[in-house]
């Protein structure tokens, strides 16, 4: 019922925002993503364009995608990888619209995770998603801090996504403090 704070950490090529999204929008259809959800995100990167962020939009695959249809529009696109087929499925343009906004509105750009976490409030987010970029925090006391500061930055029975591979809540000796959904996905308690 209340606008829920997300904050992802490590876009890459905005795999991870644009999967998110198109399943949150799949889940509640006749509302508005600006209603719902507040992103914010952070990256080492610089801020991708509007055109590299069109491009990221698509779907790699010249078929339907097997989860959240409804968020995905089929598009012609000459330019892609597959050659027998020009039909590919992207975004649709809220999603995009909605992704472009954040990126310009409420991200961190050319930032490390480090220190971007530092200039949250305390309990300021519902969730946050942090996978595969932690383990690129190679000095182990930077790291546990980061992770305390994630912990600080999360609401009690806020979400914390991170990389199933890798302990990084036990690492912190914050075990007793989440609960595991499951690898790599925790519930504040």
């Amino acid at each position: 019922n209340s606008k829920q704070k997300m904050l992802i950490a490590g876009i890459g090529e905005s795999q991870e925002p644009f999967s998110y999204l198109a399943t949150i929008k799949s889940l509640f259809k006749d509302s508005n993503l600006t209603d719902i959800l507040e992103l914010k995100t952070v990256d080492l990167q610089s801020r991708p364009t509007r055109k590299q962020l069109f491009k990221h939009s698509y779907f790699e695959y010249p078929y339907e995608p097997d989860y959240a249809r409804t968020s995905f529009i089929n598009y012609v696109r000459s330019d892609m990888r597959y050659k027998n087929s020009n039909s590919y499925y992207r975004v649709n343009d809220e999603i995009f619209d909605f992704l472009n906004n954040a990126y310009k509105q409420n991200s961190l750009w050319d930032m490390r995770l480090q220190e971007a976490v530092k200039t949250f409030a305390d309990e300021e987010f519902d969730i946050i998603s942090i996978n595969n970029t932690i383990a690129y925090i190679t000095d182990k006391d930077s790291r546990i801090n980061t992770i305390n500061d994630i912990y600080r930055t999360l609401k009690k029975n806020g979400t914390f996504i991170t990389d199933p591979y890798y302990n990084f809540i036990k690492e912190a000796n914050l075990s007793e403090r989440f609960f595991k959904i499951a690898d790599g996905i925790y519930k504040k308690k």
